[in-house]
């Protein structure tokens, strides 16, 4: 058995973290490329089963993470049977998906944490250079030939090799994050500098406003890493941290110059940005049917609805039937929309119960690792995430898209075991590896079998 586990051991893992990102890339693109989530992703999901029985060293800190991840759907789950709803196959579904979302990202996390670390780096480096480089042959396509990319990928913008542009932008920077947060390991460091602007010129040229916030955010997170590093170290005027604070400077100042030639001069983002700003200052002077109004009219009618089922919600995925903007009611249609805001879906769908239970371990997760002084690169790009992720639930429904599943579930897990670190071993010896907060222990019990 001791021989069987370990050839399995040798020959899955990277094979499996391939098919796992190419799992999440897939589960935002249309048919037939969606199909390849849910094939790939079962196989996957497999794979791990196999290894909870085989894996004699097997962290069970895994399941409680995907059992935690999953407390929320409790409330939904009684709704399903005790309330009447307005479409109870929609929400069956999404709650579905959010379960197969979740027993992915556990699998994911073991084969991640688990991996060599140098292994990981390797395939994280190659991932972000493929995307860059299709990301790229996407672009060309789509300005020689703007119909066959319709055709082909079902989007008017660009969107890379998505169907919506705004999930390519979060997408790609969480992997710009990751890419950025490991680059003392590169290799090749010029050819990594290209990747990365490249990377970041991919998401300006989407013109959506969740991916330059994203970015901005990601430069202003880095800005504050490396300017408390050269400060914590006690030496702040060293030659080295000077050069760390002058790195800081540079950054203030290329995000204020960005922020400023975006937000000041003619483009589609700084378009946005005012009509989201007249939706403040002068919300009469805004169009009736286009996206800031609407957006304003779904937060509005679902603070009412939450108003009126605050314990229960009115299932999820059921609010198009209570969020239907003038324009569509006037051409007669009886479905609308979802709130477009994560908080609000949560409280409407679920009611103030789901909503803490789905919110709360993921903020505590959050502040554990914020205040981990195990500081890993690991660390650093949970941190970032899990940040990034309660930003983003201010502007997308988060617990419908995987990879944000997947940074849930790892930041879940994080939390776990940094619990168990302070809490529960006492005299065992941990150690912040770049696996994530993993114990030296089970490294070497692992070893030792």
């Amino acid at each position: 058995m001791q021989n069987l586990f370990l050839f399995i051991k040798e020959n899955s893992r990277m094979v499996a973290m391939v098919l796992a990102l190419i799992v999440m890339v897939t589960s935002v693109m249309t048919a037939p490329f969606f199909y390849l989530n849910w094939i790939l992703g079962a196989m996957i999901i497999v794979l791990f089963v196999v290894f909870i029985f085989i894996d004699p060293a097997f962290d069970k800190s895994i399941l409680l993470a995907a059992f935690i991840s999953c407390l929320w759907l409790i409330v939904p789950f009684f709704n399903q049977f005790f309330m009447e709803l307005k479409d109870p196959q929609a929400q069956i579904k999404k709650l579905l998906v959010f379960v197969f979302n979740v027993a992915f990202s556990s699998a994911l996390v073991y084969y991640f944490f688990n991996s060599g670390h140098e292994k990981r780096q390797r395939l994280m480096q190659t991932a972000a250079l493929v995307w860059a480089f299709i990301s790229l042959m996407s672009l060309v396509l789509f300005y020689i030939s703007k119909p066959v990319y319709i055709n082909l990928f079902s989007s008017r913008d660009f969107a890379g090799i998505l169907e919506n542009r705004n999930n390519y932008a979060m997408m790609t920077t969480l992997l710009l994050a990751f890419f950025v947060h490991y680059r003392q390991h590169w290799k090749h460091r010029r050819i990594m500098l290209i990747t990365t602007v490249v990377l970041s010129a991919m998401i300006f040229l989407t013109s959506s406003l969740k991916g330059f916030i994203g970015l901005a955010f990601l430069a202003f997170f880095e800005g504050i890493c490396l300017f408390r590093k050269s400060t914590d170290s006690g030496q702040a005027f060293s030659k080295r941290n000077k050069k760390k604070i002058l790195a800081f400077v540079c950054i203030c100042i290329i995000i204020i110059g960005v922020l400023g030639a975006v937000l000041l001069t003619e483009n589609p983002i700084s378009k946005k940005v005012s009509r989201v700003v007249l939706l403040f200052t002068a919300p009469e002077e805004l169009r009736e049917g286009e996206s800031a109004m609407e957006r304003a009219y779904f937060a509005t009618e679902s603070i009412k609805l939450i108003e009126e089922h605050p314990l229960t919600g009115i299932g999820f995925w059921n609010s198009a039937y209570y969020l239907i903007p003038p324009t569509t009611k006037a051409k007669g249609l009886e479905k609308g929309a979802y709130s477009h805001i994560n908080y609000l879906e949560m409280l409407s769908g679920g009611g103030i119960f789901t909503f803490l239970l789905y919110y709360i371990p993921l903020i505590f997760a959050v502040i554990l690792v914020f205040k981990s002084r195990k500081q890993t690169d690991t660390y650093s790009y949970l941190l970032f995430s899990g940040l990034y992720l309660l930003l983003m639930s201010f502007a997308a429904v988060t617990f419908d898209i995987q990879y944000f599943t997947v940074i849930h579930v790892l930041l879940i897990n994080a939390g776990i075991r940094i619990s168990k670190e302070k809490h529960s071993w006492g005299n065992m010896n941990y150690k912040a590896s770049e696996a994530g907060c993993q114990l030296t222990s089970y490294d070497k019990r692992r070893d030792r079998r």
